[in-house]
């Protein structure tokens, strides 16, 4: 399974977020060749990088069976890894492109479609004394039947004689299309360092493995807790506000800003206010009284946590109108903020410097982004209203 995330890190990065702004820009615009030469570029380029390193993968198959004899004996077992990876990578890409259109409708069918016939296929096979061969080899066939379903619902978007032919699509365009696909992957790795644990790194190098586990438990629950909802709905965002930027309408612009962070507020300040005011008895009722020092880790990170939620409205606003290496120099400066923190406060304070030294790069981002947005847009952010929320909340 680490192959098969790894090698859909290596063909995906980029290309998803290109697809959702990009598309949801030429319709914008009117532009319906820019639109259908943004719906090819996914397919392309992530169809011909899934299927080298598919094939890279089996050629190597005989060689990493035996670097990893001690968990996996058969080649066999990679070779399916590799023919799970091409279906998986075509199906994020057609799940991009609907929502570069804004229909995400037909992703949701697709996947209550697919998940079950998978979820039953697991069963019977489980049941049937099958083991996790079978399970690949399932995985990969509903996959290559997903492309297809994928396919039925591209075809009502795009004609599909279209995806096979010259879109006419301006080379500018493509040129930066590709640009802004290079550009996020620096922001996706500066990404990860600020925001998925990077600081576990340094909890390893001074701390017990007993402190780490007592970190991750608290920093997994406040996470779950803001991609239940504010996660989703920021998602939906960039499309929208890119359609609008490419219309050139930037009242509807500042609208979207400023009504998503109002409804991004509503949603994530009673999670956070919740998550702090419930973590001891969430800790104890569900992991017990030898987990009491996650408390305190966890009533610190859902903090930060709240501003992952809340930056969506700014970000989507800094993506939207196609300014996405700020965020990438501003997260380069921000990521080695953090390390600097993480080589003072860690070795001195353990998982509670840990906390804190993560926190403070999460927080900032936040009004660095907003001043940012205000004056690209010329709108702040509905500080009356975040005051008027957070009272609400705590109450």
């Amino acid at each position: 399974m680490w192959f098969a995330s790894l090698g859909a890190l290596v063909v995906n990065l980029g290309l998803g977020e290109m697809s959702r702004r990009y598309i949801a820009e030429a319709l914008g615009k009117g532009n319906q060749a820019d639109a259908r030469g943004i719906v090819q570029l996914p397919l392309v380029i992530r169809g011909s990088a899934a299927l080298l390193v598919c094939l890279v993968i089996i050629g190597l198959s005989g060689y990493l069976t035996t670097v990893f004899k001690e968990v996996h004996n058969n080649s066999t077992y990679f070779m399916l890894v590799a023919l799970a990876l091409l279906p998986g990578v075509m199906n994020d890409a057609i799940g991009s492109i609907f929502a570069g259109f804004q229909k995400y409708e037909y992703g949701a069918y697709a996947g209550l479609l697919m998940s079950p016939l998978r979820l039953v296929g697991v069963i019977i096979l489980t049941a049937l004394g099958y083991g996790v061969m079978e399970i690949f080899l399932m995985t990969a066939i509903l996959g290559f039947l997903g492309i297809f379903v994928g396919i039925f619902f591209l075809r009502r978007l795009v004609p599909l004689r279209a995806l096979f032919s010259k879109s006419g699509m301006d080379p500018q365009v493509r040129k930066d299309a590709l640009r802004y696909s290079f550009t996020f992957i620096g922001i996706q790795a500066v990404s990860y360092m600020i925001w998925s644990q990077a600081e576990v790194l340094f909890l390893g190098l001074f701390t017990t493995a007993q402190a780490i586990g007592f970190y991750n438990l608290a920093f997994r629950i406040p996470q779950v807790t803001v991609n239940l909802v504010p996660f989703v709905f920021g998602r939906v965002l960039l499309p929208t506000v890119a359609e609008q930027f490419g219309r050139g309408d930037m009242n509807k612009v500042r609208a979207i800003y400023v009504t998503s962070a109002r409804y991004l507020m509503m949603l994530t300040f009673p999670l956070v206010a919740g998550g702090i005011a419930l973590a001891s008895p969430i800790i104890h009722v569900f992991y017990g009284q030898e987990y009491q020092p996650s408390i305190a880790l966890m009533q610190i990170v859902f903090v930060p946590f709240s501003m992952m939620g809340l930056i969506h409205a700014s970000t989507s606003v800094i993506y939207g109108i196609n300014k996405p290496s700020y965020i990438f120099k501003t997260g380069l400066i921000v990521m080695l903020v953090s390390i600097g923190l993480y080589l003072w406060l860690i070795p001195r304070y353990g998982v509670t410097g840990a906390a804190l030294a993560s926190s403070v790069p999460r927080i900032a981002v936040f009004p660095i982004y907003n001043y940012y947005v205000y004056k690209k847009i010329g709108v702040h952010w509905p500080v009356g209203d975040s005051i008027r929320v957070v009272l609400s909340a705590i109450i």
